[in-house]
């Protein structure tokens, strides 16, 4: 059995393979690739997997079957995926060297023990190589050790270089992938960055803390034009009362016109939350949302309530 894993730890790639025989921890490869913006830890599965072929013709037991262990079920996927993909030359080193292994595993069998009944030619016939998939929250010793090793070099260093398979002794060239990756992160930091510099950062961020992010666009997936349009101007305050209207000289007076409203301004909160011409209307939103959900982050940014706070200001018009 042997356990392999790829790892992310402090900004560094690793992999390590770990074999066991009967239970016990026999020896052990790791390997560090380099910053994570050179990287990907899909690379980091494909070596550990590399690392693990290269120690079962190290410890080589004669009319032994070799399981390889694996944690991430995309990377099993990857290899048995024949299109054109990232890590490709990875793939490709893998099916070479397990596929020579194969071979050679099976023709030491028929020489070792060349006269067998027909169990024996069904055991030999089988692929001396497996490949399985081990969920990360099973408690698995050798999962568990293949994991500590791969945050262990990710921060220290590989084993000694000649221990290692002679394909692993020169630099890998650097992923397209984690180049990609780097500057997508750099560009949303950067964003964020901006953002938090812009006067509409405070007001927008009692409504939405997770702008800037994609939600908006998933909370309006369901509404149409008109809707997402209306959502967007009460988020900005951008709306046709008589606060914005009277800011760009649209209206002339900011308050509210009905006579209970003596000096209140007309804005979005007083609109929804505190005029009395719409207590009804407003009592009935509440009892469809519930009071808790009665407030700005709830109505503006919660996909299931703001069709309620939206059919509220179709009745009061």
């Amino acid at each position: 059995m042997i356990y392999t894993d790829g790892s992310c730890y402090r900004n560094m790639v690793g992999a390590s393979a770990v074999p066991y025989n009967n239970g016990f921890e026999i020896d052990s490869l790791k390997f560090q690739l380099s910053t994570a913006g050179r990287h990907t830890v899909f690379e980091g599965e494909l070596i550990g997997i590399l690392l693990g072929v290269h120690l079962v013709t190290k410890h080589h037991i004669p009319q032994a079957k070799v399981n390889l262990s694996i944690d991430n079920q995309a990377t099993i996927r990857a290899m048995q995926n024949n299109a054109r993909q990232p890590a490709q030359y990875l793939i490709d080193k893998i099916h070479r060297t397990t596929e020579e292994l194969q071979r050679h595993l099976k023709n030491e069998q028929l020489q070792d023990r060349p006269y067998r009944l027909r169990n024996d030619m069904n055991e030999i016939n089988s692929e001396p190589i497996s490949f399985t998939w081990v969920a990360g929250h099973m408690e698995s010793i050798g999962k568990e050790r293949a994991d500590i090793l791969a945050k262990e070099v990710a921060e220290f260093k590989s084993s000694p270089k000649n221990e290692l398979p002679p394909f692993l002794q020169s630099q890998l060239p650097i992923s397209i992938s984690a180049i990609k990756q780097a500057i997508n992160s750099r560009i949303k930091e950067s964003i964020k960055e901006w953002w938090k510099r812009s006067p509409r950062f405070k007001k927008l961020r009692q409504i939405d803390q997770s702008l800037p992010s994609d939600k908006f666009l998933e909370i309006t997936s369901s509404l149409n034009c008109r809707q997402a349009s209306l959502l967007t101007q009460l988020r900005t305050g951008h709306i046709p009362i008589n606060k914005h209207l009277h800011r760009i000289q649209k209206s002339d007076t900011l308050y509210c016109l009905q006579y209970t409203c003596i000096q209140a301004t007309k804005d979005i909160r007083h609109l929804i939350f505190t005029c009395p011409r719409y207590t009804q209307e407003r009592y009935q939103l509440i009892q469809r949302i519930g009071k808790k959900n009665f407030s700005n982050p709830k109505l503006f940014a919660n996909k299931t309530i703001i069709p309620h706070m939206l059919n509220y200001l179709n009745k009061i018009g």
